[in-house]
């Protein structure tokens, strides 16, 4: 139950993030249009340019941004709920339209709001969990019509939409009327709250709000009286002015710091081409780019300094100026004015103050560097590569292919992450264990071959499979799994050898272990001159490069085995091209050999192997009559749990000493 839960917040919160990354370029448009007019304004080109002009594109691109966000999330949304995504956009769009006009105050202006709030937010999300839900009780069914037409896609939905429609209106005109009356509550109790405390929860507010995507200064406006904004905390200077002066450098969490510590970090490229990209924006205080770009919406990472600096900034800011007295000018400046020059105008040049301001943007980058690290460490592939190494006591280090993806599966990069690191924090050499499956030659009931495969040592002591290998592998990770696999085989094939025996040892190779060069290296190093042969999956023997490899790796004296021949791939045409020693008949296909045909196709499998002299080997056998039906057409290796389940090194030689006279 809590995994399926997970998973749900997963698709959640994936959701999401790909919703407000992907009307980035809109934000980084709507970001110039706000600095032009600022810059014509700074360089006193307003005599020779209209201002005006450039003022009116701005509030209107800026305008839209709450209808593009409104959009963006209802698409992500409806793709990742499996919906269509066309009806939720409009069911988005008409709700939040209606909504906006029934409860605006000037009826004259056009009902939505400048930012994204909690209604832009939401109302997306909404439509898709009505229409999701609704479409089961209230869609047309079109089945005698052609269903492939799009009008009988899209109107099938009609009755649902409507519904949801209404539903939606009242639910929003709802929590509206309730709120109204909760506010009352609020401003009563907040009336009793100091300015300098108001000022605190008015941070913690608006960052909390940008952390999640929502816009923060809109939010805290909407839920506190801000009357105490005009209020003078030191003479001349209100406490709008000193959050702009202080806790507002390069945007709402410090976005500058945010900026230094990316490109000081110089750990991930991606960071940095954001953060250069940020760069001039950030210092007009917009941090757009920033908060949907790196992105720092529901980056678990950067939450606390996030939400924290800005306090430490107000605190110590209060403490500068209550011990260094300073003579403020009435003056009226633009959010955007930058850091710097808009205390020096606030000041009237009082070099204590940009002094202390810069002291307070180093102070930050500080701040954030260990977590910027962090963050960019976790989306580097070679951090978990480090980590898995350490973990497993592999001290050579493997270079990957360059340019090979974090994630081949393009999920969310940091829930990916976060799996990852737990993944990793369960892993080392205690908890990893090799242990062997005997495949029996059922000729003579000898036993000298097994297959290696990795156990995991449970808190109980029990053991399980690896459960967790396909994430690891879809993060790239797979080469250094399988360089700890040869290593530990080689350990335990010395530990046989002093004991006089030397059975045959199978190893799996990963297709992305096979691709990179620098892994099969080492490999061969490590395991050259002893009794191997690798299983490969089909589908490796697809890529280009897998000949050169294949070639080497016989070279060396390995043998080869195809493993899973029958699922999905299966192509006489790669048998015939590649020099194989065996193959491994998947347990999909033996399952089928009480079928007719399934019979029939297991038996020409391996009638096909006899006749071009490869060994052929039936896994995933776990019946007697399985086995009499295997014998029967000419198998001759049988691997499975009739015979036994994958066992520890210790026990090897006693299974292999024990076999024939136990089945025979």
């Amino acid at each position: 139950m809590k995994s399926i839960n997970k998973e749900k917040l997963d698709i959640f919160i994936i959701a999401l993030q790909e919703s407000f990354i992907s009307f980035v370029p809109y934000i980084i448009v709507a970001s110039i249009a706000i600095l032009l007019p600022q810059m014509i304004y700074f360089l006193s080109l307003d005599k020779i340019v209209n201002i005006n002009y450039f003022t009116g594109i701005s509030t209107i691109i800026n305008r839209f941004i709450p209808i593009v966000a409104c959009i963006s999330i209802a698409y992500h949304f409806a793709i990742r709920y499996n919906t269509n995504q066309m009806i939720v956009i409009l069911l988005s769009l008409l709700s939040l339209i209606t909504f906006e006009y029934i409860t605006a105050t000037h009826l004259d202006n056009i009902p939505i709001s400048y930012n994204i709030n909690f209604t832009i937010l939401t109302i997306p999300i909404v439509s898709t969990i009505f229409i999701n839900k609704l479409s089961r009780y209230f869609n047309i069914n079109f089945s005698d019509f052609n269903a492939y037409i799009y009008i009988y896609r899209i109107f099938k939905y009609i009755y649902t939409f409507i519904i949801s429609y209404i539903l939606i209106t009242i639910l929003y005109l709802t929590i509206h009327w309730l709120f109204s009356h909760i506010e009352i509550y609020i401003t009563q109790f907040i009336y009793h709250i100091s300015d300098h405390i108001m000022l605190y929860i008015r941070t913690i507010i608006i960052q909390t709000f940008w952390f999640i995507g929502v816009h923060g200064p809109h939010m805290a406006n909407s839920i506190l009286d801000t009357s105490f904004l005009s209020h003078d905390i030191f003479i001349g200077l209100s406490y709008q002015k000193f959050y702009q002066l202080f806790a507002l450098s390069g945007g709402s969490g410090a976005g500058l710091a945010i900026i230094f510590a990316l490109l000081l970090n110089k750990q991930n490229k991606k960071s940095i081409k954001i953060a250069k990209i940020a760069l001039p924006f950030s210092i007009f205080n917009i941090n757009g780019i920033l908060i949907y770009g790196l992105p720092i919406v529901f980056n678990r990472y950067l939450f606390l300094p996030f939400l924290l600096i800005p306090i430490l900034d107000i605190t110590l800011a209060y403490w500068f100026l209550q011990w260094h007295h300073i003579i403020f000018m009435p003056i009226k400046f633009a959010w955007t004015t930058p850091i710097f020059i808009n205390g020096w105008i606030l000041s009237n040049g009082d070099i204590l103050v940009i002094i202390f301001q810069f002291i307070l943007l180093v102070l930050n980058t500080i701040l954030y560097i260990p977590f910027i690290k962090k963050y960019t460490q976790t989306t580097n592939k070679s951090y978990y590569i480090n980590e898995l190494e350490k973990k497993l006591d592999i001290t050579t280090s493997i270079q990957m292919r360059e340019g090979l993806p974090i994630l081949k599966v393009q999920k969310d990069i940091l829930d990916s992450s976060h799996k990852l690191e737990q993944i990793i924090k369960l892993i080392n050499k205690n908890t990893l264990l090799m242990h062997y499956q005997p495949k029996v030659d059922i000729h003579n009931y000898n036993c000298t071959q097994y297959e290696a495969l990795i156990r995991v040592k449970k808190r109980d002591g029990s053991l399980s499979g690896p459960y967790f290998i396909a994430d690891l592998e879809n993060a790239g990770l797979a080469p250094v799994i399988d360089i700890w696999v040869s290593k530990e085989v080689k350990k335990d094939l010395t530990k046989w050898k002093q004991e006089g025996y030397c059975p045959s040892i199978s190893i799996n190779l990963h297709p992305d272990t096979l691709a990179d060069s620098k892994a099969i290296e080492q490999i061969i190093k490590e395991l050259e001159g002893e009794n191997i042969e690798f299983e490969i999956l089909e589908r490796s023997l697809l890529e280009n490069q897998i000949s050169n490899i294949i070639e080497k790796l016989k070279q060396h004296g390995f043998a080869i085995a195809i493993d899973d021949f029958g699922v999905g791939y299966s192509s006489f045409e790669l048998i015939t091209n590649f020099d194989i020693d065996t193959i491994k008949m998947d347990k999909s296909i033996i399952d089928l050999i009480d079928n007719p045909k399934g019979y029939a196709v297991c038996k020409h499998i391996i009638s096909l192997c006899n006749e071009i002299e490869c060994k052929c080997i039936a896994e995933g056998v776990e019946t007697k009559e399985q086995l009499e039906k295997l014998s029967t057409i000419g198998a001759k290796y049988i691997q499975g749990y009739y015979f036994s389940k994958a066992l520890p090194p210790e026990k090897l030689l006693e299974y292999t000493t024990s076999c024939k006279s136990q089945y025979t």
